[in-house]
């Protein structure tokens, strides 16, 4: 059995302090987990739950059945895209991010609204429905269209941004790392 390992790292975004399961025990001193761990956690989670919400309201609003181009999933996660790279966009013009707002809202409400999982399992259904052509129109579309709208909003979000501020150039490629 694992331990939790917390650590802090420093990002475009601030300190933030991330969990590491070891696989043998650590010394003493870093066997408690910080309070801050489970606020985070807990931000996380809320948004997650508000945004896994939004999406299963497109798919009430918006049903297909197996074989059907699955609009409400695409729109969730096109949507999901824009707002992204809105968030983005804003966020690395700001002098300080506030710590607690980057957990709540990219990885736990876009998190939640825009799922990998769902978009393959909408892609298989269309492959095992025999709906070629909406199979490559939904997984080429979805990926072609969510990262031009992510650009999009993360050109928008960066639009009031002085070129000499000295910030450090910072893309959503960097989010993950």
């Amino acid at each position: 059995m694992g331990v939790w390992r917390i650590r802090d790292r420093s990002t475009a975004f601030g300190r933030i302090r991330y969990g590491r399961l070891m696989s043998h025990p650590p010394d003493a001193a870093t066997r408690r987990v910080d309070p801050a761990f489970w606020q985070v956690l807990g931000l996380v989670a809320l948004g997650g739950a508000a945004g896994a919400s939004v999406r299963y309201g497109s798919n009430v609003a918006l049903p297909h059945d197996p074989g059907q181009f699955p609009f409400a999933d695409l729109a969730a996660n096109l949507v999901g895209c824009l707002l992204m790279g809105l968030f983005l966009g804003v966020v690395t013009t700001l002098p300080r991010t506030p710590p607690r707002l980057t957990p709540l809202l990219a990885t736990g409400f876009l998190g939640g609204l825009t799922t990998f999982s769902s978009y393959a399992a909408d892609a298989a259904v269309l492959a095992d429905a025999g709906a070629t052509a909406k199979l490559f129109v939904y997984v080429l579309g979805t990926l072609l269209f969510g990262w031009l709208l992510l650009r999009a909003g993360w050109t928008f979000g960066r639009r009031g941004e002085r070129p000499d501020e000295g910030r450090p150039e910072f893309g959503p490629a960097e989010m993950g790392d």
